[in-house]
């Protein structure tokens, strides 16, 4: 019988299995007596006490050998510019973006554009381009807003 069929059916044995044979249980007393010689020796070797003194000299000579990083100008000056460009970046994109808006105008030319083109709809039906259809406005949508046909397009 080989090793591995021998830890199968003890663990067989152990899950609720067949009970081991006399020969099994003499050579799994074996195991165990001899796993006890070894806790033994184990137990009984002296415990040395961990110094760390040589890794404190170490650490020492390194030190000593080891030239002083200098960090340069720019090394230093970096973190600081990039902050400040990015927070400029932020700033500029903020400005510009609260200038662009009109307050509420290409909101309500949109509007106006959905209406009438919903009112042609409903007076001509389908097929009808909107340049055919009469607008009760005095300009475009376009013309008010500075957008093009082909951003409508878009939309």
């Amino acid at each position: 019988m080989t090793e591995r069929e021998f830890y199968d059916r003890v663990l067989a044995s152990a899950n609720g299995g067949p009970n081991l044979g006399e020969a099994d249980d003499r050579r799994l007393d074996d195991l165990l007596e001899a796993s006890c010689a070894v806790r033994h020796v184990v137990a009984s070797s002296p415990e040395d006490e961990l110094s760390l003194a040589w890794r404190s000299e170490l650490n020492e000579k390194l030190l000593a050998l080891a030239r002083p990083v200098k960090k340069s100008r720019w090394a230093l000056a970096w973190r600081p510019a990039t902050a400040l460009a990015v927070t400029a970046a932020l700033a500029l994109t903020f400005v510009l973006q609260l200038r662009t808006t009109p307050s509420g105008e290409f909101e309500k030319g949109l509007i106006e554009l959905h209406f009438d083109s919903e009112r042609s709809l409903d007076m001509a039906g389908v097929g009808v381009a909107m340049p055919e259809v009469a607008s009760h406005r005095s300009s475009t949508v376009a013309d008010d807003v500075g957008f093009e046909q082909v951003d409508l397009e878009l939309l």
